[in-house]
């Protein structure tokens, strides 16, 4: 005997739909545009980490999709992870435990997304260095076979095409919705319509769609951010001490204090007028390729550098 199984969803409750990317590409905003709906249920968390740590145990993993199932109490439950998409291992478990659960996919240009993973990196203390000085260093790396975590973070998670792929093999076109950052933006009423009618919730309710929720930003303090870094670290005493000590959501809101402590809103990046923007362009645009092919439309981003700046770059490097 292996004792009881480890508890885990009544049968027929499963995840109703999962937000699992791409970083980011507004996943926030979407889930507090989703969990406003009277017919949704969320969690109070920023990511729902139960498919995505490899350290979780088959009952740990089960006992969190419950609890968000039981607060659910008959609506939808809806969780969201932004980097879920690039994880086949974390695919594989949601597929496990909610294999009829739909996956909303939101991608934006991933010059901009990877400009804006950076500037994530610098706040919470996890770059020294310029965007400029490290992507053509990660590039060089990743080409010479020798990838780090930041090819993860600047470069292959802007790949959608291969992880649209990876989600495909492993759930129905029907369960997969893709939409786009910048079309959200352009007309959010529209593409929140289409979230509710596939959700198969009521489309005619309309949370605050003007509200931006964890938007980019740079440092106020580079030290502070390091110093921020090391406070959040699950191997730092004090944070396992608060987490045990505090109420769930009690400790959610000061955390999220902590991370907003050192944020001053980021300007807009001039994304595609500069040689590092024109080198991300000509990494992605294979790509760029794929996704259009499986999406079966065009991609609302350049795909390459712009012809004349490509023209005017090669002829300064001739001279």
């Amino acid at each position: 005997m292996t004792g009881n199984p480890p508890p885990g969803p009544r049968a027929g409750r499963t995840l109703g739909c999962m937000i699992v990317g791409g970083h980011k590409c507004g996943t926030t905003s979407l889930k507090e545009y989703l969990g406003a709906h009277p017919e949704v249920a969320t969690h109070p968390q920023l990511e729902f980490t139960a498919f995505s740590q490899k350290d979780y145990s088959q009952r740990r993993e089960r006992e969190e999709l419950a609890g968000l199932l039981d607060a659910a109490s008959g609506r939808l439950a809806l969780a969201k992870n932004a980097g879920l998409y690039a994880e086949p291992f974390s695919l594989d478990r949601l597929r496990e435990a909610s294999p009829d659960c739909k996956l909303l996919l939101i991608l934006r240009d991933p010059v901009a997304r990877a400009r804006s993973a950076f500037r994530m990196e610098a706040v919470t203390g996890g770059e020294r260095e310029p965007f400029e000085t490290i992507v053509p260093r990660t590039i060089e790396l990743e080409t010479a076979g020798r990838p780090d975590w930041r090819s993860h973070v600047y470069l292959q998670m802007g790949c959608y095409g291969r992880w649209l792929g990876e989600i495909l093999d492993r759930f129905g076109a029907g369960q997969v919705l893709v939409q786009f950052k910048e079309e959200f933006e352009a007309d959010p009423a529209a593409l929140y319509e289409e979230q509710c009618r596939w959700l198969g919730i009521d489309p005619g309710f309309r949370p605050d769609l003007g509200v931006r929720h964890n938007v980019g930003a740079d440092p106020r303090s580079p030290r502070l951010a390091r110093a921020v870094k090391r406070l959040r670290s699950e191997r730092n005493p004090l944070k396992r001490a608060a987490r045990r000590a505090l109420p769930q959501r009690t400790y959610l809101r000061l955390a999220e204090a902590v991370r907003l402590a050192n944020r001053v809103e980021a300007e807009t990046a001039p994304e595609g007028r500069t040689a590092i923007d024109a080198e991300l362009r000509r990494y992605f645009e294979p790509d760029g390729e794929r996704l259009a092919e499986l999406l079966g439309r065009e991609l609302p981003w350049p795909r390459s550098a712009d012809p004349e700046q490509s023209k005017s770059s090669s002829s300064k490097n001739a001279s």
